[in-house]
């Protein structure tokens, strides 16, 4: 299974990663956890390269992810069983974010992650979640450390250009949770429906 989290900063993606991956080493499952890293400012040549070979890498290894599922002996019954996926890949951000910096603040049009996504039309084990929140509460949860800086018009694109990409996305599977309001383990849980497992 390959999960990929993308979504507005500070919206918990790296808490609910964490979360996933204790669930599945619950089920003696493994997760390997890739983590898009900021690098220092390129000048915009040298980012504009950069971006476009990492992404290729990238859905590179996703098409070439091993997906092992067994039956999960704690849920087998006579009409009824369930698989665990046992070798899996989550990623910490990805393309859908490509897609909305780059242009809003890299000076150069990520519009490219989309032809380069295509190779995912048909993988199955393959899962989008996109996790956004209202403007107010993105500025609140603001740690200097974002792109916007806690710039209430710039979320605002920014929650917009999500759910663009995320629509424009042709992963089969794929949901944006709004976590306005909801309890870290409502996320989850909501996370754990929409996975199946």
């Amino acid at each position: 299974m390959v999960v990929l989290f993308d979504g507005l900063d500070n919206t918990g993606k790296t808490t609910q990663i964490q979360k996933l991956v204790s669930y599945f080493a619950n089920k003696d499952a493994i997760s390997t956890v890739c983590k898009y890293s900021k690098f220092d400012k390129l000048d915009k040549k040298k980012e504009e390269k950069f971006s476009k070979r990492f992404y290729k890498d990238y859905f590179e290894k996703i098409v070439n992810w091993p997906d092992k599922v067994t039956p999960d002996p704690a849920y087998v019954a006579e009409d009824n069983i369930h698989y665990i996926h046992d070798n899996n890949l989550i990623l910490d951000r990805g393309h859908i974010s490509e897609a909305v910096y780059a242009s809003m603040y890299r000076s150069y049009s990520g519009d490219y992650v989309w032809d380069l996504e295509k190779c995912l039309k048909n993988k199955y084990n393959t899962y989008l979640i996109v996790l956004i929140d209202s403007v107010e509460k993105a500025v609140e949860r603001e740690d200097g450390l974002s792109l916007s800086n806690g710039d209430a018009d710039k979320i605002n694109i920014e929650i917009s250009k999500f759910t663009e990409a995320y629509k424009k996305s042709c992963i089969p599977n794929k949901i944006v949770i709004d976590i306005n309001g909801l309890s870290i383990e409502e996320v989850f849980a909501q996370i754990i429906k929409f996975l199946d497992i």
